[in-house]
């Protein structure tokens, strides 16, 4: 229910022109994909994960939410004027709503499923325990833990985390692609200032925009969420009431730590980090607090006062970005080894 407004909008328009008949749609939330629980949709959906939230959710779907809308909506009793419907994880739900329950629904619509329901039955306990966690490692849910950054940062139902972070940097895209030999100039920049400036600071310094403004732009004019124009215009500059801009403001932050931006940059901050990654297993720091030349440049990377606000020091944010950095390289290897194939 929280992420099927935009397609109940041009189902309405084509009924208003009768392109389509009249039909109703019930859409349930869904529960949320948490970073310290795992995917909580597929425990609900598909059996073999967590029986007493599977067997819970089907006797919510099943009994309780059709017995709700009959009463309330007066939709049709007949099965075959009803229909199951998903995507991803909810393609996986329809489709294992018609094994179990056939004779309730005439109609199964799923897409975009990411394995037959009965294949997810036949994971061993290690495969469980991976998808689980996000492929995270034990280390990294450790450090996820103590510090507490998932309570740090609530937000709203309609607020997609995923979306707004391959959406934020969007203004980089359009810079470079409509003005080919621009991003050489601002390396050019960066490498100039021995990579003290932030790639948003060189933007500017060499055209005079930078790419928050024209992500703005172009988020305003293609007329996208409220929440993902303020994360693509705000995300180094977030307003403390606004939490997903906070959030891709400082994962945008630790993705620069172990991915730069480019690749060959030297910047304060990926020197910090990289020793840490290189020697996770003898617990070495790889940056000193006293520094303060890279200190001031690697806050400066951040809102003043950001992490004070969110309750962590820098170096505890330094030594979460390097494990973190270790799993997504190690994932990174498996994508592009699976592309090969």
């Amino acid at each position: 229910g929280n992420m099927i407004a935009p397609y109940l909008r041009r189902l309405d328009a084509a009924m208003a022109s009768g392109e389509c008949p009249r039909v109703v749609f019930v859409a349930a939330h869904s529960a949320p994909f948490d970073p310290m629980l795992g995917n909580q949709r597929a425990a609900e959906y598909l059996p073999g994960f967590d029986d007493r939230a599977f067997d819970a959710h089907q006797r919510f779907f099943i009994e309780e939410l059709p017995a709700w809308a009959e009463s309330e909506l007066g939709v049709a009793t007949d099965p075959s004027l009803r229909g199951v419907f998903g995507c991803s994880d909810g393609g996986g739900h329809a489709l294992m709503v018609a094994r179990l329950h056939g004779r309730r629904f005439g109609h199964v619509f799923a897409y975009s499923t990411g394995m037959p329901p009965d294949l997810r039955e036949q994971w061993t306990d290690e495969q469980k325990k991976e998808f689980d966690q996000l492929y995270l490692s034990d280390r990294s849910v450790e450090y996820l833990k103590a510090l507490r950054l998932y309570s740090t940062f609530e937000l709203g139902e309609d607020e997609d985390p995923f979306v707004s972070g391959m959406m934020h940097d969007i203004g980089k895209v359009a810079l470079v692609h409509c003005y080919p030999g621009l991003y050489t100039t601002f390396v050019r920049t960066l490498e100039q200032s021995n990579w003290t400036l932030t790639m948003k600071e060189s933007e500017e310094q060499t055209s005079g925009v930078d790419h928050v403004q024209v992500g703005g732009i172009l988020a305003r004019n293609w007329q996208l969420a409220q929440y993902l124009q303020n994360v693509i215009h705000k995300h180094h500059t977030p307003d403390k009431s606004d939490s997903l801009a906070r959030l891709i403001c400082l994962s945008s932050f630790m993705a620069s730590a172990f991915y730069s931006y480019p690749a060959k940059a030297k910047t304060p901050l990926k020197q910090a980090v990289e020793p840490m990654v290189d020697n996770l297993d003898n617990g070495r720091i790889g940056f000193d607090p006293n520094d303060l030349d890279a200190t001031e440049h690697i806050e400066a990377m951040l809102p003043k006062g950001f992490l004070r606000s969110i309750g962590v020091s820098l170096d505890q944010i330094l030594q979460l970005s390097s494990v973190l950095g270790a799993d997504v390289r190690k994932q990174l290897e498996g994508v592009r080894g699976s592309m090969k194939d």
